[in-house]
């Protein structure tokens, strides 16, 4: 034998902020910021010489590798520095040698510690596109060499899923209010063959003490002088009735009126991955036609952080039906946020 997996660990930000004392766990972490483990062996005969990996899973689930893009995958851009322990500041260990700091990739390799004392490793990680909100996750250090396994103490879980706003908003009327009514929850299908984007709605089960709001779903809606710019829920989160009319085309529908404002809908969807083609659709009317004013359908890209328009209407009649849909399908990645959510939505300006 040479070096041996411990479970003594201590979680820190990426720049190297401890979040707590040896072996305490952290929770509540943003899917967005990355994170860094430090991690422990001990030798246990002259001048050692070792390979080491790091594997994740979910609290009770299988272990697997730590990869680009698992769950719990490595870090890019965390900067650590090699024979830089932390041992000491971190209280885990008090004879710590050697020490490897380790980022963008899951292998590295100590030697020439002492007979007694420890070696610190050091793992710069983050959370890939499948990680989930609301997940405990647990890491394990492995000794290639010797299939030494040990379950480290920390654990890390992560953020809750954002909620939605539930504030009322007013509406008045007048010649140039838009009374749009939605009937569709413009949803993001991400399979490249089908649309999973419910048009109008539905229904006789509408009930409010029957129906249930699904967990990958977020809708608002509300009437705004400024066009919002990015895509915070909006001011008036849909009721559970509402959910159920965007299900299925028909005549229940979800209505938002605006004065000299705009009418805006905004859908938030959740997908299984971040690499399959988008497909939008919404079907809708307004008393004021869009030849007077244009309804748009627009998709929310993370990497520029600003609105897209998918596709819009400009010929058709005041209280007339009309369907708005399109794909995506070029750079799909950029159109998923952290936890492969995406936005969409639809507005007008009553003018």
């Amino acid at each position: 034998m040479a070096l041996v997996a411990q479970t003594f660990s201590r979680i820190a930000d990426a720049s190297c902020n401890w979040q707590g004392e040896c072996n305490i766990s952290v929770t509540g972490w943003l899917l967005a910021d990355e994170f860094i483990v430090a991690s422990y062996a001990l030798a246990d005969s002259v001048n050692p010489d070792s390979d080491f990996k790091l594997q994740w899973r979910r609290v009770s689930g299988s272990f697997a590798d730590v990869a680009a893009d698992t769950e719990v995958c490595w870090g890019t851009s965390t900067s650590l520095v090699d024979g830089n322990p932390v041992a000491n500041a971190a209280g885990c260990l008090a004879k710590v040698d050697d020490s490897v700091e380790n980022e963008g990739d899951n292998l590295c390799h100590l030697n020439n510690v002492k007979n007694g004392d420890y070696a610190e490793v050091q793992w710069a990680l983050g959370f890939g596109s499948g990680a989930q909100y609301s997940q405990e996750y647990e890491l394990q250090l492995v000794v290639i060499d010797w299939s030494s396994t040990e379950v480290l103490q920390t654990t890390i879980t992560t953020e809750a899923a954002p909620s939605s706003s539930s504030s009322e908003s007013s509406s008045s009327s007048s010649e140039s209010s838009s009374s749009s009514e939605s009937s569709s929850s413009s949803s993001v299908s991400s399979s490249s063959s089908s649309e999973s984007s419910s048009s109008s709605s539905s229904s006789e089960s509408s009930s409010s003490s029957s129906c249930e709001i699904d967990a990958t779903t977020v809708y608002t809606k509300g009437d705004y002088e400024a066009l919002p710019g990015d895509n915070t829920d909006l001011e008036t989160a849909f009721t559970c009735p509402e959910y159920v009319y965007v299900e299925l085309e028909d005549t229940d529908k979800v209505t938002q009126c605006a004065t000299n404002e705009y009418t805006v809908f905004l859908w938030k969807n959740q997908h299984s991955n971040n690499i399959d083609n988008l497909s939008l659709k919404w079907t809708g009317q307004s008393d004021l036609a869009p030849t007077s004013s244009t309804i748009y359908l627009q998709i929310y890209n993370t990497t520029t952080s600003g609105w897209e328009t998918v596709v819009s209407d400009n010929t058709t009649g005041a209280d007339t039906p009309t369907t708005l849909s399109g794909t995506v399908t070029v750079d799909v990645s950029n159109y998923y946020a952290t936890g492969n959510w995406v936005s969409c939505r639809v507005y007008q300006e009553a003018k």
